[in-house]
């Protein structure tokens, strides 16, 4: 394969993993907002839906964003090696950084927003009770 033929295609997949991170970030981001609120569509949810919520649906695409940027910055390092010192190799080799930055781009914020939700659904709880 040529090497702009290849080229295009390590940026193509970088291309699609951006598209999947903006995809999950966006249902992640409904769901905080969901979680914070206590409403989903219209209805007021309890603080014990809220607690799945946040474990099972908010973490879910927390998750998924972590795995898929792992896997795609794997990928890129293995296609990176496979294809040497060449110009195809050094853009696999900057696409696997960034999905490797994408990685502790991700957890650092989950982390914080998991302590605050919760600590939201524990006033709740206290306010409710």
């Amino acid at each position: 394969m040529a090497e702009s033929t290849t080229v295009l295609a390590v940026l193509g997949v970088f291309a699609l993993m951006i598209l999947s991170m903006t995809f999950l970030f966006a249902q992640a981001h409904i769901r905080k907002d969901q979680i914070v609120t206590g409403v989903v569509n219209g209805m007021p949810v309890s603080a014990k839906h809220r607690w799945m919520m946040l474990f099972f649906d908010f973490l879910g695409y927390a998750n998924a964003c972590v795995v898929l940027l792992g896997v795609f910055a794997y990928g890129y390092f293995r296609v990176a090696t496979a294809l040497g010192d060449s110009l195809a190799g050094d853009v696999a080799l900057l696409c696997g950084v960034a999905a490797a930055f994408g990685v502790g781009a991700v957890l650092f914020p989950v982390v914080i927003l998991i302590f605050y939700m919760a600590s939201v659904i524990r006033s709740a709880d206290r306010t409710n009770a």
